[in-house]
């Protein structure tokens, strides 16, 4: 189970570092930093590829639908910096694990701690908010 869960957050972290949600304009680069706002819309277009049943999306849902910009916009930072990792000869890879680790804690309805993210992470329970 934590392994699709890890497979899923990896494919989230691609679709999130190519930094361009469903609704953006065809124009948008590519290597344009992600928002916040971008953050969230990517998540939210992509809980059915973390929730393991109906129920446990519905739960993510509600959960993100409170969850304030802040943590968005943290989590974005946490993004940009793994962008910038991935796109170096020798990227450092507890910064790119620190990120998959980030959409971990929120695909579990729980907050990350943002100045602490491990770069693994133990099971995490299903979000049953």
């Amino acid at each position: 189970m934590q392994f699709l869960n890890i497979v899923s957050a990896i494919a989230i972290l691609a679709g999130a570092v190519s930094a361009i949600p469903a609704s953006a304009p065809p124009t948008l680069p590519v290597s344009q930093k992600t928002t916040g706002a971008q953050i969230k819309e990517i998540f939210i277009s992509r809980i059915g590829d973390l929730a393991t049943s109906m129920e446990e999306q519905n739960a993510i849902l509600k959960y993100t639908a409170i969850m304030p910009p802040v943590i968005w916009d943290r989590l974005s930072e946490v993004e940009n910096k793994a962008f910038v990792e991935i796109g170096k000869a020798n990227p450092d890879q507890k910064i790119i694990e620190q990120a998959v680790t980030a959409w971990l804690f929120l695909a579990g309805c729980q907050v990350p701690d943002f100045d602490n993210l491990p770069a693994e992470t133990e099971d995490l329970p299903l979000c049953k908010f």
